[in-house]
């Protein structure tokens, strides 16, 4: 099957975005899981007292802070349900794709916003969380509501969690931190947040990967109906996976080689553009710990986080154990 990655005219933009009035504005952009458009709409609404979001599968809407409370799976994404069954990526139940928005959404965790995510996926965008961010800092502008420092909880939770080739330790600290690393055979990447006040600058930009064998066995599958190359970065962690690309790309209307006067290198980045950072892959991993560790009420736990080689499943595991924690304190 020929693929569809193609350039993207959208690359770092907010994805097919509809300004309404001064008090709702929707975002629009391909699906995760299908080719589809898939729309989220943001509403003021002085009326709440706390960030509300609705979705087929909760069509009556609950408080943002209570995702955590429900079923969590990880299927290339982190996917919410409020059944007690198997969690369906394209049911309508299932609420797929939140880690780049609660990103964003937990610098606004006062705010009195509405969430409906018409579809039960959000759309993924340029796949980083810029393009939420610049949402809601415009949503929220006429009212004079600005991005906020995060909140924290405190955490006596230690652990250290070890697998194949990678680990999560957790120790109580004086505020948010963590270090993340990406390991593969001849790939590195790394990155630390001092602060959870670097969210936005230093985590916001950061796009989504996926790693060459890994799009291929998905796609072979016929997962990842709808990817382009604006939705995220192709890389590589050995010269072997760069070469079963390159054959993967024969004779499509990206060239295989070069795509805009930029070589393709033997391992690395795959992908026609350029990192916004030299560390991107690392930051969006820690970006997506922060989505989902979001998840527990809008805050972030003040623990010192070291990670290495870890994934949805692992952050869910941290974040039930703190659900946990909080229970019983």
């Amino acid at each position: 099957m020929a693929p569809r990655l193609q350039a993207s005219k959208h690359d770092g933009m907010v994805f097919g975005s509809s300004m309404g009035n001064d008090s709702s504005l929707t975002l629009r952009g391909k699906s995760l899981f299908s080719d589809e458009t898939v729309a989220v709409e943001f509403i003021w609404n002085p009326a709440l007292t706390q960030p509300l979001i609705r979705w087929p599968g909760c069509p009556q809407g609950m408080p943002l802070a209570g995702l955590g409370r429900l079923s969590l799976r990880a299927n290339r994404c982190t996917l919410v349900s409020p059944g007690k069954g198997p969690v369906n990526p394209t049911g309508v139940e299932t609420l797929a794709l939140t880690e780049h928005f609660m990103a964003a959404m937990i610098l606004f965790s006062s705010a009195p916003i509405e969430v409906i995510c018409h579809h039960g996926v959000f759309p993924l965008l340029d796949g980083s969380a810029d393009p939420y961010l610049h949402a809601l800092r415009k949503l929220g502008e006429p009212y004079g509501v600005v991005d906020e420092h995060p909140l924290e909880c405190e955490s006596s939770f230690s652990c250290r969690w070890e697998w194949e080739n990678g680990y999560l330790q957790a120790e109580p600290s004086d505020r948010f931190q963590a270090t993340y690393e990406i390991s593969r055979e001849d790939f590195e990447s790394a990155c630390a947040l001092e602060s959870s006040a670097q969210i936005h600058s230093l985590l916001a930009p950061a796009r989504t990967f996926i790693f060459a064998d890994d799009f291929l066995k998905i796609h072979s599958a016929g997962g990842l109906a709808g990817a382009d190359w604006g939705m995220g970065l192709v890389l590589s962690g050995s010269a072997a996976e760069s070469s079963r690309w390159r054959g993967f790309l024969a004779g499509s209307p990206v060239d295989n080689q070069e795509h805009g006067g930029k070589k393709v290198l033997a391992t690395g980045l795959l992908h026609p553009g350029s990192y916004r950072f030299p560390n991107e892959p690392a930051r969006h991993k820690m970006l997506d710990l922060v989505g989902d560790l979001a998840l527990l009420g809008l805050q972030l736990p003040r623990l010192r986080l070291r990670l290495r080689n870890a994934g949805h499943l692992h952050h869910h595991r941290l974040l039930e154990a703190l659900i946990h924690e909080r229970a019983y304190s």
